[in-house]
């Protein structure tokens, strides 16, 4: 069972919809950001960049447990585990998939980051 830590944010969301596309279960562990639960001393042995989403798998490639930050790894992690089309194996098609995939994580999380925080200031 993977464990997920995640806030509502944009990134957050990003892995929580790749664990349902790929159908594997997982504990959900909220993490008010509203609190500072991340600046927490057992939150930072999960995370060490104090970030979220971060999962952890039991079962990671090499047989043992495995620790994952950031969303678009976390993603591109899952679909690799499960071994999902939404990720292609071929190098070419791969690299389409990374470039859009980091442009978009690059441009529009941030905007929508700021957005959500010019708004809450109004």
């Amino acid at each position: 069972m993977i464990e997920f830590y995640t806030a509502d944010t944009p990134n957050g969301h990003k892995g929580r919809i790749m664990l349902e596309e790929v159908g594997l279960d997982y504990n959900l562990h909220a993490v008010d950001l509203g609190k500072l639960e991340f600046l927490e001393p057992e939150f930072l042995k999960i995370s060490p960049t104090r970030r979220v989403p971060v999962i952890q798998d039991p079962d990671g490639p090499d047989g043992g447990p495995v620790t994952v930050l950031e969303s678009g790894v976390i993603m591109t992690y899952l679909a690799d585990k499960v071994g999902s089309s939404l990720y292609p194996t071929d190098p070419a098609r791969r690299r389409d998939v990374d470039q859009w995939a980091l442009h978009g994580q690059a441009t529009f999380g941030p905007l929508l980051s700021q957005s959500s925080l010019f708004e809450s200031r109004m």
